[in-house]
């Protein structure tokens, strides 16, 4: 048994009928836990501390282990009805046998519309390996990446950049998800908090847009040793690997609290 953790708002009012949204970074456990004991609990306690609502089982995920984790999120501007240009960071820890994985889909928050222009979609500094035909849908709030299940996803840092139009309220729950699929299976989920009008982003997505040629190719290579547990060719390559992964990379996001 664990102390629950407490949120507490001071001098603050929920208002009825509205959506509240908060998330907190915690550790998975090392295993599955019991199916009977798979259960969040949420309470919700007066001024005086007693108990007026609560639910304790809400379910909680069915933990796979896909080598894969996101970093974050960035965005050219948080500006309301303009067009902006997101980046979601992810890395895959090693490499990802085809099939495993058949898609990949990047939720994004009501309100907010992926562009139709499809060729502005990139992903940098090595492409992820999506279908030749119809690697790329959109469907409503959803962008659904198709892979091709016959190649192998590489160990190695993604930066996946698309198009936005920004909504003219953003919504009580401005949260983005990506999820990796095997059909109809989740088989990996990750929330990250979405941004807010006035909210400078992390990423300064001019430098991941201008990287390219041998850097980038040296960049790969290096984060392909690395991830397979091989040292970098020389000291020179492998300090130049390290300047571009901290640039590259920028601060890692931990999942804050939100609410609307």
């Amino acid at each position: 048994y664990r102390e629950p953790m407490t949120l507490t708002w001071d001098n603050a009012t929920l208002v009825a009928g509205n959506a509240y949204t908060f998330g907190v970074s915690v550790y998975n456990p090392g295993g599955k836990p019991a199916a009977a004991s798979n259960y969040w609990g949420l309470s919700l306690l007066d001024m005086t501390l007693k108990v007026f609502d609560a639910n304790l089982n809400i379910p909680g995920l069915d933990l796979r282990s896909i080598p894969l984790r996101v970093y974050g999120i960035g965005w050219t501007s948080a500006a309301p009805k303009v067009l902006a240009v997101v980046m979601i960071q992810m890395r895959v820890l090693h490499p990802i046998p085809g099939g495993t994985v058949t898609a990949m889909t990047i939720r994004a928050p009501e309100g907010v519309m992926f562009s139709e222009d499809l060729s502005t979609f990139r992903v940098i500094p090595m492409p992820l390996p999506l279908q030749s035909d119809m690697g790329i849908t959109i469907a409503g709030d959803v962008m659904i990446l198709n892979m091709d299940v016959r190649r192998d996803i590489f160990a190695g840092l993604y930066n996946v950049r698309f198009e936005v139009i920004n909504p003219t309220v953003y919504p009580h729950d401005n949260t983005w998800s990506v999820s990796a699929m095997k059909n109809i299976d989740i088989e990996f989920s990750h929330t990250l908090t979405g941004y807010v009008p006035g909210q400078i982003s992390p990423y300064d997505l001019s430098i991941v847009s201008n990287t390219g040629g041998a850097l980038d190719t040296l960049a790969a290579l290096s984060w392909e040793r690395l991830a397979s547990g091989r040292s970098a060719s020389s000291p020179s390559s492998w300090a130049a690997s390290r300047r571009w992964r901290r640039r590259l990379e920028g601060p890692r996001l931990a999942r804050r609290l939100c609410c609307g």
